[in-house]
């Protein structure tokens, strides 16, 4: 039961077992959950929304490392990211979201674009962080991700309404 919670978790809801870009598709599929959830309850505040993305990165760390341990690899297994994996992507895109201001159609937009950026060009320290053994490595490199992600959207989206 837990096995099964935990690949069902981890892979975002199956999201992940997509064959072609399942980062992308993972990431997708938490906008669109996202996109549910805020239409039906209202849009979190700020303070919610770090409690909804501190959530999914404990959830995050957790299910990763009952995925991991079904797969049977080691805990110690470095730079090794199951593709499948996508708790991860909903973290890190859970985090860029709070640098919105409006969270208008374009900043979700250029949240996802910078989000997915980082995660796949991965430059420092986010390449050093995906280094990290397990579930950390999983994690911490989309978490920085996103946490760049944010910070660029936060402060530059005003500016880019300036011009």
């Amino acid at each position: 039961m837990i096995s099964t919670l935990s690949a069902i978790t981890a892979t975002g809801l199956g999201s992940g077992l997509c064959p072609k870009s399942p980062g992308t598709v993972g990431t997708l599929a938490f906008l669109l959950l996202w996109g549910v959830v805020t239409t039906l309850f209202g849009l979190p505040s700020t303070t919610d929304s770090i409690l909804i993305a501190l959530a999914l990165c404990i959830v995050g760390l957790i299910t990763c490392k009952l995925y991991l341990k079904k797969l049977q690899l080691e805990r110690s297994l470095v730079g090794h990211d199951p593709q499948e994996v996508v708790i991860d992507e909903w973290a890190g895109m859970s985090i860029a979201l709070i640098g919105a201001h409006s969270l208008h159609w374009f900043e979700v937009l250029a949240a996802f674009v910078l989000f997915r950026a980082f995660d796949i060009v991965k430059p420092p320290p986010i390449s050093l962080l995906e280094k990290l053994p397990g579930e950390w490595g999983i994690m911490l490199d989309d978490v920085a991700a996103g946490v760049i992600a944010a910070l660029l959207l936060y402060f530059l989206y005003p500016l880019l309404l300036l011009s």
